[in-house]
């Protein structure tokens, strides 16, 4: 009788025991399937959050080349009156022996730009304005964020290997590739680079010479174009 007993009390224990076993495994396989469910939640809300922000940058993206594009048609209109004044004004005082690589009155050709353009709304206006006088006394104006608009200045640069923060975005390099576009000689060619701050500013910075960066510097030098400041 206690046999049977002994017999009746490892069974259960054993089927205790399978019990516990088959809760333990529910549990854990339970466990694995929310964690599961967990990861997928979480890298489906990285997914979307991924997307969200590369519709963010597309947009942003796109707004940015609208407001260059805006800039770049107000910049030509002012710039047109522009180039002639410079060039009508060389001419006449060239001719009277006072100027001087386009100097007039104290002021660069880059430095009488950025007058012009001084007035503009901030979201058209350039930080700053570069100008290339040819020898024979023609003008070609450039603007900082505008970019290289020139296969061949484009190709120059990546062969110096020269890039910095601003992404070759410099007034510089947009004017020396739109002085090429039009077909100018840039030997003995000289450029002037202004500052350019809004009307009301008084950082004192507003068409003030800018040093070249080290990506303009290599480009200017390879060009063989000299700086008047």
């Amino acid at each position: 009788m206690v046999e049977a007993e002994t017999v009746e009390a490892i069974e259960a224990a054993k089927i205790s025991e399978i019990e516990m076993t088959s809760a333990v495994e529910a549990k854990t396989v339970e466990a694995a399937e929310i964690a599961e469910l967990e990861t997928s939640g979480a890298i489906k809300a990285q997914v979307a959050e991924v997307t969200q922000i590369s519709e963010f940058e597309a947009a942003k993206t796109a707004r940015i080349s609208e407001m260059q594009a805006a800039s770049v048609e107000s910049i030509s209109a002012e710039a047109g009156g522009e180039i002639a004044e410079l060039e009508s004004a060389e001419v006449g005082t060239e001719l009277g022996g006072i100027g001087t690589n386009g100097i007039i009155d104290g002021k660069t050709p880059a430095g009488r730009f950025a007058d012009k353009v001084q007035g503009l709304p901030n979201s058209e206006r350039p930080n700053t304005v570069a100008v290339v006088r040819t020898s024979d006394g023609r003008y070609y104006i450039g603007y900082n964020k505008a970019g290289v608009n020139n296969g061949e200045v484009q190709a120059i640069m990546d062969s110096l290997g020269n890039s910095n923060m601003y992404n070759r975005q410099c007034a510089e390099v947009n004017a020396i590739s739109r002085a090429i576009n039009k077909g100018a000689n840039l030997e003995g060619a000289t450029i002037s680079v202004a500052n350019v701050r809004s009307v009301g500013n008084y950082s004192g910075l507003h068409g003030t010479p800018k040093i070249p960066c080290d990506v303009c510097q290599p480009l200017l030098d390879f060009y063989g174009i000299k700086i008047v400041q």
